[in-house]
């Protein structure tokens, strides 16, 4: 009997040589007592040890590398959507939502509106999107008249934010076109909004600006102020 327990002991040169966790973690341990009778009585149990602080450190060391991790991809992420909320595009979408919460639909509005070909001034008043009554208009150049009004407005920029829109010479000439406007922030409507170009990194690498084709067609860049507002019943 004392012979088979031996044998169930861990021998120590394989716990060292292997390195087993478990082995060190639980050591078997036996005892032997007389009875009354002078029979012997071997009693075998385990131990719980503590584990050693080298097993213990190696947890520890990778919970504070996730934890560090996790913290600097929210830190990242916060970051990333800030700067995406302050884009042309984001304030734009923003912009137009809130103007179609408030449901104006009669309103005047005073504005000035040029493209490069005609610039206008015109004071009109708008009942469900359409111009009922014109209180002033004057234009210069050829152009035809642009009457504008704040939905046409959303619509007629919107195409260059929901979509990529180049140059009508193409991207690598001019570049895209770019909104750039200041919105009211009770009401949503644009105060000031032009269209720039704008060429990404790419395509001033390869743009050729002294080449014939980017200079054939002249580009048309709007630009709308609204100077006043007025909701009406």
């Amino acid at each position: 009997m004392p012979e088979l327990l031996a044998g169930l002991r861990p021998a120590p040169d394989r716990v060292g040589n292997h390195g087993l966790v478990l082995l060190a973690n639980r050591l078997l341990r036996h005892t032997t007592r007389p009875t009354r009778n002078g029979d012997m009585v071997y009693t075998c149990r385990l131990q719980e040890v503590h584990m050693a602080p080298r097993f213990i450190r190696l947890p520890l060391v990778l919970l504070a590398v996730f934890t560090s991790l996790g913290s600097a991809t929210a830190l990242i992420g916060w970051f990333g959507w800030r700067a995406w909320q302050e884009t042309p595009e984001s304030q734009f979408r923003q912009a137009r939502t809130l103007w179609q919460s408030n449901a104006i639909t009669h309103y005047r509005m005073e504005a000035n509106f040029s493209n490069g070909f005609a610039q206008c001034h015109y004071d009109i008043e708008v009942k469900t999107r359409a111009v009922i009554r014109v209180h002033g208009l004057t234009c210069l150049g050829s152009a035809t008249t642009n009457t504008l009004t704040i939905e046409s407005i959303f619509e007629v920029f919107g195409a260059y934010v929901d979509e990529r829109v180049c140059g009508p010479n193409g991207c690598s000439c001019e570049g895209a076109y770019v909104v750039k406007a200041s919105y009211d922030p009770d009401w949503g409507y644009p105060r000031t909004i032009s269209t720039v170009f704008q060429r990404s990194l790419l395509e001033t690498l390869l743009s050729d600006e002294s080449a014939v084709n980017c200079r054939q067609t002249r580009a048309q860049v709007r630009r709308i102020e609204i100077l006043s507002f007025t909701p009406l019943p």
